[in-house]
């Protein structure tokens, strides 16, 4: 009887172990659950915060003044084949894990009686160093383009026409980056110039913008027709 006793008592204490560990397996379960999704969320600001806004350039447009984003451009476009790539500006950088690269290019297929384009490439180097094209943008849709120099200096007829058209828009600085194209219509001509424009207020953060001018026939009047702003990233 006291025998029978004891080992009911032990099969109990046994069975209240079993239930105890049970309990403590679900609560560790829970803790790993809740540590599992603490580590996610943490990872995740570090990432969000390691994920800067898009800033316009407002230094050296060259690419010669801006060793790694040359770099990083030479690496991205070193194996595509049957296209070039010419760089014309860089305009904006992003930091992420790594960085982000905003080139003016013009670009064109490597062929006979093509003709080129501009467009907004964009370049993403890892933190290895390794650089790939990520997304590029055409502009200056339906106009021709610009065969020559980018420099609005060596285009006489277009900077003229553009003096006279941003005289009057005051408050802002537009610095000519690149003329990238016109188009004839009934009234004269429109040219699109990418400019990066500055509002004249101390520590203004530039943009980069598409000015599109319009000179009339005789080349005595000419005004900003529109005015684009180019959203780094979109």
């Amino acid at each position: 009887m006291k025998k029978s006793m004891i080992i009911s008592a032990a099969a109990l204490v046994l069975a209240g172990s079993m239930v105890l560990a049970g309990f403590a397996s679900v609560d560790e379960a829970k803790a790993g659950e809740n540590a599992s999704a603490k580590a996610n969320t943490e990872a995740a600001e570090m990432t969000e915060e390691n994920t800067g806004a898009w800033e316009a350039n407002s230094g050296s447009l060259s690419l010669k003044k801006n060793k790694y984003a040359k770099k990083a451009f030479s690496k991205a476009t070193s194996k595509v084949y049957g296209y070039t790539y010419k760089p014309v500006a860089l305009i904006g950088t992003q930091v992420v894990a790594g960085t982000n690269y905003c080139f003016l290019v013009r670009g064109q297929v490597t062929a006979p009686k093509t003709k080129p384009t501009y467009q907004l490439v964009y370049v993403y180097e890892n933190l290895d160093g390794k650089a790939r094209i990520t997304k590029t943008k055409r502009l200056a849709k339906g106009y021709s383009v610009n065969t020559g120099s980018p420099s609005l200096k060596k285009h006489k007829t277009v900077r003229k026409a553009f003096a006279k058209a941003t005289r009057d828009l005051l408050g802002a600085d537009y610095e000519p980056v690149c003329y990238m194209g016109y188009k004839k219509v009934k009234s004269g001509m429109n040219y699109q110039v990418l400019c990066r424009m500055t509002v004249v207020v101390p520590d203004a953060e530039p943009e980069f913008d598409i000015v599109t001018i319009h000179r009339n026939k005789k080349g005595n009047r000419a005004s900003v027709k529109k005015i684009t702003e180019i959203k780094l990233g979109k």
